[in-house]
């Protein structure tokens, strides 16, 4: 269950001031858990459907995540060949460093999510001047611009993710994978050249049927398992049933099986659970799950801690978005520590309590 949907097009539809970012900074040091980390919500400092702005939401998160994660896709970058348009990343990588985060870019080439009516979207976000990424420049303009990115962000972004949900779309366009399997490299070591601090992630679903039908999802494991990059980039979303069967599964046991066996099929490489959440509120019965959402967070954090082949995580959103017409379900499905109106949820109190957890000696 992929979760990241259209928030591309809020933060294009947020953000349309131009200029350049500031001069990168050294990294500043972070007193809370190296492997926590959150997507922030709302996208943009005035984003409708949202109660309050990015830079405040930044504020809240202070002094409870070392990473925050931004979402820009390479198409709204890119805006002709070779020009690129910062100005949306800029503002928000600006505005969390500035506050002494981490950050941490998914560059999306593909978007698979959840449309307002939950039906599954998965749409290239290559330029339209590429063309697809079986063509015959994909490899050079792909590694250039990512090579831009990583050097315009240098000193400031921790972790550079490629993709979204990257074999939820390549099944639906097995061509395509074929010409970014033989792009993929290129981009990795032009990222590790631009920058070689930078960690470079893949960008995976491993629950659904790809939990279910192991043959399906060992293709891409094979793949990102003997390349150059630094660690496997999964989403996973443990309230779905098809990890524990009955609820009463729903537990720290059965979700540390889940993730030793998924590391078992990644070879030598960690993991990092670069999206994960627990809605609030049942989406089919509205029924109140804030206390699940909080045991998911306990439980989440915990296992992370725990776990040295877990090199981070980050939670899907900080405030949900309100229903409204044309709002995506991903944003309003109650994945938030914060509702729509702005009241923290009990997870977000478990979130504070146990972001400085540190591994027992």
């Amino acid at each position: 269950m992929t979760k990241l949907s259209f928030l591309a097009l809020f933060v294009l539809s947020a953000i349309s001031m131009a200029g350049c970012g500031t001069p990168a900074a050294p990294r500043p040091a972070v007193s809370v858990n190296e492997k926590i980390g959150l997507y922030v919500t709302p996208p943009g400092m005035n984003t409708p459907h949202f109660p309050v702005g990015y830079a405040q939401a930044v504020k809240t998160l202070k002094g409870y995540a070392r990473t925050v994660w931004v979402l820009e896709s390479w198409r709204d970058i890119e805006v002709a060949d070779g020009q690129y348009d910062w100005a949306s990343l800029d503002q928000r990588i600006d505005e969390a460093v500035t506050n002494g985060f981490d950050v941490g870019i998914r560059a999306q080439i593909v978007l698979c999510g959840n449309n307002a009516k939950k039906e599954f979207v998965a749409i290239s976000r290559v330029p339209t001047f590429v063309g697809d990424m079986s063509s015959a420049g994909f490899a050079a303009k792909a590694q250039r611009f990512y090579g831009a990115l990583a050097q315009r962000y240098k000193g400031k972004a921790r972790y550079i993710a490629v993709g979204n949900s990257v074999n939820k779309y390549f099944d639906r366009n097995p061509t395509e994978w074929e010409g970014f399997k033989k792009a993929y490299p290129g981009i990795v070591r032009t990222i590790h050249a631009a920058d070689p601090k930078v960690i470079v992630l893949s960008d995976l679903v491993c629950g659904g049927e790809y939990y279910q039908d192991k043959d399906k999802l060992q293709k891409y494991l094979d793949f990102f398992g003997q390349s150059e990059d630094d660690g496997f980039g999964f989403i996973l979303y443990f309230i779905t049933k098809v990890f524990y069967g009955g609820f009463a599964n729903f537990n720290q046991a059965r979700l540390s099986e889940v993730l030793d066996e998924l590391h078992a099929r990644c070879g030598s490489k960690n993991i990092y659970l670069i999206e994960t959440s627990c809605f609030s509120r049942n989406p089919n019965t509205g029924k109140d799950m804030s206390a699940v959402q909080a045991q998911y967070v306990d439980m989440l954090i915990r296992m992370a801690v725990a776990k040295d082949y877990i090199i981070g995580l980050s939670w899907w959103q900080l405030y949900d978005a309100r229903d409204a017409p044309g709002v995506p379900w991903d944003v309003k499905a109650s994945f938030g520590l914060f509702d729509s109106a702005g009241k923290p949820k009990p997870a977000w109190a478990t979130w504070q309590q146990l972001c400085t957890l540190r591994k027992s000696p």
